[in-house]
């Protein structure tokens, strides 16, 4: 884990503010014991993210909510940095994005964390994709790139700003890195599932990478990233995840021909528009858009 200060003080003012022991929350230390523990809130000693993610079920939070405390009940200032650069990426907006990326660079310079590094790269790359589309990347950019996806196939646990991130830079990559760095999410949330509560944020990852592909007409990719969403455990209090993987399966029962009536993705489009999700319905009807002007 990084920030271990800040991170180990929360997780002991939220054990206290709960009234929780220290052996109800290593849970009589058969998470970490207690002298572990008291090195960790102490600000001497990392644990490893499986422990972490242990504790954080013992104080009732998800990673989410967790780091909602830790910041000060606000988003992280890398994730509200990331919103705006996301925001100017699907405006198209040059402007704004040097904007971003001037601010980016200083604050990398300033705090010296490699996160907002990464912010400067994504600004660079969105730069040259709506500057100069069809010249290759330079040298410098190519090597803030790939050392962008070594940083997250090095994470033990991705957090939703590494999935954020991952969705922005994706559609850039070779097949090949695409097929990386979606291993390595796939095995991070696999190992972590049962200790978080974030698989509509997962599931809506490879939903979103999946309907790239289609757009991108990726069909080995699809199959793949299809594949990874039927080995997740579905919460049963939550719609969507359901009918993404109810849309995903028309997509691809209409890739191997197995029904090119595409009735899955149309009961799933219907459903969503009964239930008043605007942006499942959009974003259904636009993928169903693609699948028939590329069958026609």
């Amino acid at each position: 884990m990084t920030n271990t200060i800040s991170i180990g003080a929360t997780v002991q003012m939220i054990q206290r503010a709960k009234g929780l022991s220290v052996k109800a929350i290593t849970d009589n230390e058969r998470i970490i014991s207690k002298s572990t523990y008291y090195r960790f809130v102490n600000e001497t000693s990392h644990i490893p993210a499986d422990r972490f993610m242990q504790l954080l079920g013992r104080l009732e939070l998800t990673l989410q909510e967790f780091d909602f405390i830790l910041h000060h009940y606000q988003l992280p200032p890398v994730e509200q940095l990331l919103q705006q650069i996301q925001r100017a990426i699907g405006a198209q907006d040059s402007h704004q994005l040097r904007q971003l990326q001037a601010r980016a660079s200083q604050l990398a310079k300033v705090t010296h964390a490699h996160r907002y590094d990464q912010l400067t790269t994504l600004t660079r790359l969105a730069l040259h994709h709506l500057t100069t589309p069809h010249q290759p990347l330079d040298q410098s950019l190519e090597t803030a790139l790939n050392a962008m996806i070594q940083d997250l196939l090095n994470l033990q646990l991705w957090s939703k700003y590494d999935l954020m991130l991952c969705s922005q830079i994706f559609t850039s990559l070779a097949p090949a890195q695409q097929t990386i760095l979606l291993t390595a999410a796939h095995k991070s949330f696999h190992k972590y599932q049962q200790l978080t509560d974030e698989t509509l944020t997962f599931m809506t990852f490879l939903a979103n990478q999946l309907f790239s592909a289609v757009h991108n007409n990726q069909p080995q990719l699809i199959t793949q990233i299809y594949q990874m969403m039927t080995t997740l455990t579905l919460p049963v209090k939550q719609l969507v995840p359901p009918l993404l993987l109810k849309f995903c399966r028309g997509i691809v029962d209409d890739l191997t021909k197995q029904d090119q009536s595409l009735d899955a993705c149309k009961q799933a489009l219907a459903i969503v528009r009964c239930l008043h999700v605007q942006y499942w319905d959009t974003v259904f009807q636009d993928v169903l858009n693609d699948l028939q002007s590329t069958s026609t």
